[in-house]
C-alpha cells in the first residue's frame, strides 16, 4: 500500500457543488438522495434515486443546495441513465433547468487518478437525521468487479472502487467523494453497508458518459475557483495543465518584470521607459545551417513574426547584431507567454530567461537556471528566490520550461562559449531524457570555425530582422509618449521626416539606435541628428553622462560595477569604473 501526504480538501466548494434530491413518485412516494455539479449545467446522481421518475408524463426533480439555499429544478433524460445490476453501472445525468442566481454554478473537479490508500472526504444529505448535509471519510482499497462472468467484466470494463470508513446510509447514495491527494472526485458514492464498506461509480465512468464534464475537467481545464484551490502537489497528482499555486506566483512574477526593464537593458529608472511601453514586434525568418556565422550570406525564408519562435517546439537560436532586439524580444517573449497561461490560452512553454554566463561554470543545467534567475534582478527582486527543485522538472504536466539564453556572444573566451552549447546539447540528449526543457539561444555571429565545432549548429536558426520603415512612427510615438513629450504623434511626425531628410533610415531601424535617436531629439529636438555609430554614441552619453556618473544604488554605474564586479572580481570592476 502507498501512503501519500494528504492535500488540502476543497469542503466549502465541495458542498456548494452537493444537491439534495427529492424525488416523487406516480404513487406519492418519496425518495431521497444526493446528487453533484459535474458541470454548470449538468447534475449526476445514482440512476436508482430517480428510476422512479421515468415513468412520470413529466419527469422532473427538485434540488436544493443546502450551502446557499438555491432551489434547482432538474430534468433526467433517459438516454443519460446507465443502469446495469449485473456490472454495477449506477449514474444518471440531469439537466439543471432552472437556477438562481447567475452567475453559473459552480461545478466540482473530476479526476481518474487514485491510488491505494488514498484518503478520501464525501459530503452528501442523509435520509433521516443530518439531513441538511453530513460529511465522512473513507481510505480506498482498490477496486471491485460486482460480475462473476470474466468475459463481461473484460468487455465492460466495471471497476467499481472500494472504500472503507464511516458507515454511511440511505441518501448518501450521489454523494461526490474527493481524494485528499488529488483534491477532486475521484467517484461517487453507489453502494454501502453499515460495517464503512462503500463501492462508489469512479470518475472515468462518469466522464467517459459525459463529454461535457470530460472536457472540463480534462488535462488542460479552464480557469476554476476549484483548481485556484489546489495545492502544487494536488495539480501534479492529478495530472492537469494548469499552474499550481507557486508557478502562477512566477508568471506573474515575469508579466510584471518586462516592466522594470528599459529598452536599453537596464533599470528603466535611469534609462527611460518601461520596455513594455515602446515596444515593437519585430519580425524573423530563418536561415540555413551554418548561417550562425559572421559575415555569410545567408539563405532566408519568408519573414513571419518573430514571436512565433516562442510556440515551437524544438531548440533553435536567434540572430542579430548589436542593438537588433534580441533581448528585448525575449523578455517581452516571456511576458507574451506568462500571459497567455494566466488567460487559459494553450500552455505548452513557461517561459525562463537567463543569461549565458549563467550556464559557464560547472554544474548541472536546473542550478544553473536558479542561478541565472537569482541574477535576474527585475524577476529576482519581485517576488522571492526560486529553488532549484521548481527548475529541476516540468513546471506542469503537459509542459515545458522554454529556457531563453540571452547574450552567449557576451562570453568573451570562445572555449567556454563551446562548454555551454555542448552543455544544452548533452542535456536534450541524455538517456533518460523527457521533454522538460527546451532551449532559444539569442547570440551575435559566430565565427563559422567556431560555430561548426558544435552539434547546436543542427538547430534551427533564425535572424531577428530590423524595424520596417512603416513601424518607426509608431516605435518613436510610443517613446515620445513614454517620455511625456507634448503631441507623441505629431512629435514622432517630425522625427521620422527628420530621419529620411538626412538619409538615417538604416540606423533607425535598429531598435537600439532608434531608442536613442528619440531620446536625443525628446531633449533637443532642434539640434541635428548624429550621422553616424559612433557620433550617436557619443551625443547619447553626454546626454546621460550625469545620471551614469552617479554611483547611487539602482543607477547604470552601480549595476555595471556589481555585474563585473560578480564576474571578473573587485579589481577589474574597480578598472572599468575608472576607465
Amino acid at each position: 500500500m502507498t501512503q501519500h501526504r494528504p492535500g488540502t480538501i476543497p469542503t466549502r466548494l465541495l458542498s456548494a457543488a452537493t444537491v439534495m434530491l427529492t424525488v416523487r413518485n406516480g404513487r406519492g412516494g418519496t425518495s431521497l438522495g444526493t446528487g453533484f455539479l459535474i458541470t454548470p449545467t449538468i447534475l449526476a446522481t445514482c440512476a436508482h434515486v430517480v428510476a422512479d421518475v421515468f415513468d412520470q408524463p413529466r419527469a422532473e426533480v427538485s434540488g436544493r443546495i443546502a450551502a446557499s439555499n438555491h432551489e434547482l429544478r432538474l430534468m433526467p433524460l433517459r438516454h443519460r441513465s446507465f443502469r446495469d445490476k449485473g456490472t454495477g453501472m449506477d449514474l444518471a445525468l440531469l439537466d439543471v433547468i432552472s437556477q438562481r442566481p447567475e452567475p453559473p454554478l459552480e461545478p466540482v473537479l473530476l479526476c481518474a487518478e487514485g491510488d491505494v490508500g488514498d484518503l478520501m472526504w464525501t459530503f452528501g444529505h442523509p435520509a433521516w437525521d443530518f439531513r441538511g448535509g453530513e460529511s465522512a471519510t473513507f481510505t480506498f482499497e482498490g477496486y471491485g468487479f460486482l460480475s462473476q462472468d470474466p468475459g463481461q467484466r473484460q468487455r465492460q470494463r466495471v471497476m467499481l472502487p472500494r472504500l472503507k470508513g464511516t458507515p454511511v446510509g440511505e441518501g448518501f447514495s450521489g454523494s461526490a467523494v474527493i481524494s485528499a491527494r488529488t483534491g477532486a472526485v475521484f467517484g461517487m458514492l453507489a453502494t454501502s453497508d453499515h460495517k464503512g464498506s462503500a463501492h462508489m461509480v469512479a470518475a472515468a465512468d462518469i466522464m467517459e458518459r459525459c463529454p461535457e464534464a470530460a472536457q472540463y475537467s480534462g488535462s488542460h481545464p479552464k480557469r476554476s475557483a476549484w483548481l485556484e484551490s489546489l495545492t502544487d502537489d494536488q495539480i501534479r497528482a492529478g495530472g492537469w495543465g494548469y499552474p499550481g499555486p507557486r508557478l502562477r506566483a512566477y508568471l506573474a512574477t515575469v508579466r510584471e518584470a518586462a516592466d522594470s526593464v528599459g529598452q536599453l537593458g537596464v533599470s528603466s529608472a535611469t534609462t527611460g521607459p518601461p520596455l513594455s511601453s515602446v515596444y515593437i514586434r519585430q519580425h524573423a525568418r530563418a536561415q540555413t545551417e551554418g548561417n550562425c556565422a559572421a559575415g555569410t550570406e545567408a539563405q532566408t525564408d519568408v519573414p513571419f513574426p518573430a514571436e512565433e519562435l516562442f510556440k515551437r517546439n524544438d531548440d533553435s537560436v536567434l540572430l542579430g547584431d548589436a542593438g537588433a532586439g534580441k533581448s528585448s524580444l525575449l523578455r517581452m517573449g516571456s511576458r507574451l507567454l506568462a500571459e497567455g497561461w494566466q488567460r487559459d490560452e494553450e500552455r505548452t512553454s513557461v517561459p525562463v530567461l537567463i543569461q549565458a554566463s549563467a550556464l559557464v561554470p560547472d554544474r548541472p543545467i536546473p542550478e544553473a537556471i536558479a542561478a541565472g534567475v537569482r541574477a535576474d534582478r527585475p524577476v529576482a527582486g519581485l517576488r522571492r528566490d526560486w529553488p532549484v527543485e521548481f527548475f529541476r522538472h516540468a513546471p506542469a504536466p503537459h509542459a515545458r520550461w522554454l529556457v531563453l539564453v540571452d547574450g552567449l556572444d557576451e562570453i568573451m573566451d570562445a572555449s567556454q562559449r563551446q562548454l555551454v552549447l555542448e552543455k544544452l546539447n548533452r542535456w536534450r540528449t541524455r538517456e533518460d531524457s523527457t521533454v522538460t526543457h527546451q532551449f532559444l539561444v539569442a547570440t551575435r555571429p559566430l565565427p563559422d570555425v567556431e560555430w561548426q565545432r558544435t552539434a547546436f549548429r543542427k538547430q534551427a536558426q533564425y535572424a531577428l530582422l530590423p524595424l520596417q520603415n512603416s513601424q518607426l512612427a509608431a516605435f518613436a510615438e510610443g517613446w515620445f509618449a513614454a517620455l511625456a513629450v507634448g503631441d507623441p504623434r505629431g512629435t514622432s511626425e517630425r522625427f521620422v521626416w527628420r530621419i529620411n531628410v538626412a538619409g538615417l533610415e538604416p540606423m533607425a531601424n535598429v531598435p537600439l539606435m532608434a531608442a536613442m535617436l528619440c531620446q536625443l531629439f525628446a531633449d533637443h529636438p532642434d539640434d541635428p541628428l548624429p550621422t553616424g555609430r559612433i557620433a550617436l554614441y557619443e551625443a547619447y552619453l553626454e546626454l546621460h553622462r550625469h545620471s551614469w556618473k552617479a554611483d547611487a544604488p539602482g543607477t547604470p554605474l552601480a549595476e555595471l560595477r556589481g555585474a563585473i564586479s560578480r564576474q571578473r572580481g573587485q579589481d577589474v570592476a574597480t578598472a572599468a569604473a575608472r576607465l
